[in-house]
């Protein structure tokens, strides 16, 4: 099976922070497009991370938690 194209795994990914009742921005998610594997897996998980990591430091989701997330800071 091929990899998602980055349309589906924009909308997987705005679909999975809606389901956490998370609002991203359209930046966030051009900039976790770029950054992750590319895969539903780790979409789920990814956006799994970013929720925990969002409740855990009391802040939104943005690109800076995104890049420590992902171990880019």
């Amino acid at each position: 099976m091929a990899a998602p194209d980055d349309a589906l795994l924009a909308a997987l990914l705005v679909k999975l922070f809606a389901d956490r009742q998370l609002a991203v921005s359209d930046d966030v998610v051009l900039f976790l497009l770029r950054q992750m594997e590319r895969s539903f897996e780790a979409a789920r998980c990814l956006v799994a991370e970013l929720d925990a990591a969002a409740l855990r430091d009391h802040r939104g989701v943005t690109i800076p938690l995104a890049r420590s997330v992902l171990g880019l800071a």
